[in-house]
């Protein structure tokens, strides 16, 4: 079984080694692990050799010369020592024979450590993963060199006393060893005998030892000697300098061996020559000149750039850096980086150069730019490395370099990508946000963003406070927003979502409301690496949505529901648990009167009026609905007809107190009650409506004809001089009349008409009535339709209808040039003829604001002027003889 020793010694007996494999083995290992690998493979391969472990703790060489082991073996990997001077330094030990050395080295070391550790003196090398046969060849290999080394060893102490012993321990040596005696001077091959060998030599040359021993170098076999050798002989034997020769030979056993033939002189008359079993040798020898075939290979047909630069700036190229730089291998040969680097690289080449020249660092990485045959450019990622000599001297740079070109220009465009991303963040309406996946810190937001939330980044922002540190929270409530409904905290979890009721408090205390679609942020394999939001500011959207559905429903002008919702309400709320139901119609009095009058303006104030009365007076789960202009409806649900009966007489009370431009509030209101559940409701809202219109025609005359005499008071509230005007018209009116020999009821007739003969002007503004100076063309125009307006007003009550049309045609002249119509002659009434001549006279003989009065005779003067012109010339004549005499 394999010992493993730690102290002691144990001396090499080489007739073991030769027949059970008995050896000593020293291993520079400072990895259990690795140290117990081993001594499993020598157990397998070598179950009866001694290892022994280095004690670090010890003088090492000192520790090596003591145990003086058959093999030694250095783990490339070590870090306690320097396995490298280890080897030199045994090298030069003098008082103990050599033994082999054999490095062990990982697969991934480079060639030059391996030649490195050769220099120093190492034996041989493994390569992990250690091949059995190759470690089992590799240690008999060793072991014949050693026992070679040992026997130099005996030689050098050797003395003549001790020849006996020398001749013995010839015999335990795994090589063979023939001596031969000089006779002669060593003249002729015939002079050197061979007078003793050991049993390797026998195995070698196929013979009994008696059939060698007496034999001169002539006698014994040519194969087993050079022609050269009795050359060598001679030379050895006259310069005393050991010397070697390699040959092929076919042994005993038919098979053909490389040896190689050392010759060494004993004495000027003794010559020893041992056969050193080289096959091994020289197969390592042919796989690494196989190694380095396969280096080259490599090298040249790499598909990276591969350079090998010299001190002296030369430089060595493969293939692929030719095909990168557009040169042939041969235009290559002889350049230096200078003349193929691009200058504004050469300092950066240069300090990368020094700082693995000086020692501080082992490699480097860095990128720079070549100068291609063509003149064009291409980017290299460049890797080197200095190797260096077993003094540590540097000897030649090597370098792989990458050709980048396209990766610059793809970075170049993904920041020019980049830019225009950011650049078109700033401009985008939209608000950008985005989050790390892992943190939710916040990475990016833009100037929408910012604006939307009236914050920027915040450092203190993660996926566990986001809503708190932006102060969001759902529409209707202030509680956080829940962050497992967030779109920023979904897309971290890989999912999109959208949501639009997120509410942002801003530090101004001004509130946004959000609409926000969020999506994950994956990298080429799909990871999630980040989740973004976009989002927009609906506040104003959302105003405008509830005010549109708002006013889909309801009537804009009052608030109440419009006619739409109404008849959806009747229709989803006539069921039988709703009985009884009672629709009230109601429609506004007045309101064209009104509108007419004074204006929509006043007209819409006198809507809203009734509406609040309406309002204020139903219960709050009535559906109140303005359906028309000056209509109505009201549901009741549950509600009989004496219950709407009470409600409608304390709405007419409250609206007696209610009044617009002094025109008292009044509306006409039916209603109609539906009992059963067979009842249709159709009939129901046109029973309300029956009732409401039989309550308006009751009401209608009275109100119409309070409502002119309102107007006529405001109309002379507003000017003085439009009521004296009006009052002075009406007199002479009913003078004209009565001279015309009217009955009785025409007089009143047209002595009313020249009363309310301006009753159009009450919506003509007071400043445009009093204007001290001339009217421009568009209140002139403004003045020119109030004999229109005056019509409209008259002809809403139904005992003016004939009276309005006087008022309408006042304005008409003789000649058809007046207005509205452009009526002429005798299409004009003679009620509007007499008013036109007493509205001219009394405005020519009263002050106006834009001129004095007239006198009399001026006046008439005046009204002759426009006989047949302005006015009916018969009447002319008539008022001049007949009426003015009798004004006052």
């Amino acid at each position: 079984m394999i010992s493993h020793e730690t102290t002691g010694s144990n001396r090499l007996d080489m007739r073991s080694v030769m027949k059970t494999e008995v050896f000593k083995v020293l291993v520079i290992e400072d990895d259990n692990e690795r140290f117990s690998g081993m001594l499993s493979l020598f157990a397998e391969c070598f179950p009866n050799a001694t290892m022994l472990d280095v004690q670090f703790d010890l003088d090492l060489l000192k520790y090596i010369e003591s145990e003086n082991p058959d093999i030694l073996l250095i783990d490339s990997s070590v870090t306690k020592v320097n396995g490298f001077d280890i080897c030199r330094k045994l090298k030069d030990v003098q008082d103990l024979p050599s033994f082999p050395v054999i490095y062990i080295f990982d697969k991934m070391n480079r060639k030059d450590e391996r030649v490195l550790a050769l220099e120093c003196g190492a034996d041989a090398y493994i390569n992990k993963p250690i091949d059995k046969s190759e470690f089992s060849v590799t240690i008999r290999s060793m072991l014949k060199i050693r026992a070679f080394n040992q026997l130099k060893y005996a030689e050098k102490n050797a003395s003549e006393e001790s020849k006996t012993d020398f001749s013995q321990r010839i015999q335990l040596l795994p090589n063979g060893i023939v001596i031969f005696k000089v006779i002669n001077g060593g003249m002729h091959k015939r002079d050197f005998i061979c007078q003793n060998s050991n049993a390797q030599a026998e195995h070698i040359f196929g013979k009994e030892k008696h059939q060698i021993i007496g034999k001169s170098l002539f006698e014994l076999k040519s194969d087993f000697f050079p022609p050269s050798m009795v050359k060598t002989f001679k030379a050895v034997l006259r310069t005393g300098t050991s010397k070697s020769i390699s040959t092929d030979i076919n042994e005993s056993t038919n098979s053909k061996n490389a040896y190689e033939i050392q010759v060494v002189r004993i004495s000027h008359s003794e010559i020893f020559i041992m056969y050193l079993d080289i096959s091994e040798k020289r197969e390592l020898q042919t796989k690494l000149e196989e190694c380095e075939i396969r280096f080259k290979y490599v090298f040249d047909y790499s598909a990276i750039g591969k350079s090998i630069t010299k001190l002296t700036g030369e430089i060595l190229v493969n293939y692929k850096m030719c095909e990168f730089l557009g040169y042939s291998m041969q235009e290559m040969t002889g350049r230096r980086w200078q003349e193929i680097s691009h200058p504004d690289d050469e300092a950066l080449t240069d300090r990368m150069i020094t700082s693995l020249m000086n020692g501080e660092k082992d490699s480097i990485e860095f990128e720079k730019r070549y100068i291609r045959k063509d003149g064009t450019i291409f980017w290299g990622e460049i890797h080197s490395s200095m190797r260096r000599d077993r003094q540590g001297r540097p000897l030649y740079l090597i370098t792989s370099i990458i050709d980048i070109t396209d990766r610059k220009r793809d970075r170049e465009n993904l920041l020019q990508q980049n830019n225009l991303f950011t650049s078109l963040l700033k401009l985008l309406p939209v608000g950008v946000f985005m989050v790390d996946s892992n943190s939710g810190k916040p990475l990016v937001a833009n100037d929408a963003a910012m604006q939307f939330l009236g914050r920027g980044i915040l450092q203190d922002a993660d996926m566990h406070n986001l809503s708190e540190v932006y102060k969001a929270h759902k529409v209707g409530s202030t509680d956080p927003y829940p962050p497992q409904e967030m779109p920023i905290i979904l897309g971290m979890q890989g999912k999109s979502s959208h949501i639009d009721d997120l509410v942002v408090e801003r530090p101004d205390g001004s509130e946004r409301l959000l609409e926000i679609f969020g999506t994950p942020v994956t990298d080429s394999q799909g990871k999630t690496w980040a989740s973004l939001v976009t989002f927009f500011d609906i506040t104003e959207h959302k105003k405008a949505e509830e005010k549109l559905i708002y006013l889909s429903y309801h009537d804009f002008l009052t608030g109440l529901y419009n006619r739409r919702f109404f008849e959806e309400e009747v229709l989803r709320l006539n069921t039988e648990r709703n009985l009884p139901i009672t629709i009230v119609m109601g429609d506004l009095n007045g309101l064209k009167l009104i509108n007419d009058s004074f204006g929509h303006a006043v007209g819409d104030e006198y809507l809203k009026k009734a509406a609040k009365i309406i309002k204020e007076t139903f219960r709050t789960d009535d559906i109140i609905s303005r359906i028309g202009g000056d209509e109505f409806a009201i549901l009741l649900i549950r509600t009989d007809a004496n219950e709407a009966k009470q409600i409608l007489a304390r709405l007419k009370a409250k609206a007696s107190f209610e009044s617009t431009e002094t025109i008292d509030l009044s509306i006409a209101f039916g209603y109609q009650t539906k009992t059963e559940k067979d009842e249709d409701i159709s009939k129901t809202m046109e029973g309300a409506e029956n009732n409401m219109y039989r309550q308006k025609l009751f009401d209608r005359e009275s109100v119409r004809s309070k409502t002119i005499d309102i107007i006529m008071n405001t109309l002379f509230e507003k000017s003085i001089r439009e009521m004296q005007h009006s009052k002075r018209v009406s007199e002479i009116c009913e003078i004209f009349a009565t001279a015309l020999e009217y009955e009785k009821n025409n007089v009143d007739k047209i002595k009313l008409a020249g009363l309310v003969h301006d009753i159009g002007k009450i919506g003509i503004s007071e400043t445009i009535l009093n204007k001290p100076s001339k009217l421009l063309e568009n209140e002139r125009e403004e003045i020119q339709k109030h004999s229109e307006s005056g019509w409209r007003i008259l002809t809403s009550a139904a005992e003016f209808p004939e009276i309005a049309g006087f008022i309408l045609s006042h304005h008409e002249r003789w000649d058809g040039s007046g207005y509205p119509k452009g009526l002429k002659g005798k299409e004009i009434s003679q009620e509007s003829r007499i008013i036109a001549l007493a509205d001219a006279y009394d405005a020519m003989t009263n002050d106006q604001p834009y001129r004095k009065k007239l006198d009399r005779s001026q006046a008439v003067r005046e009204i002759q002027n426009h006989a047949g012109q302005q006015f009916d010339p018969e009447l002319v004549k008539f008022f001049i003889e007949k009426v003015v005499p009798h004004i006052k």
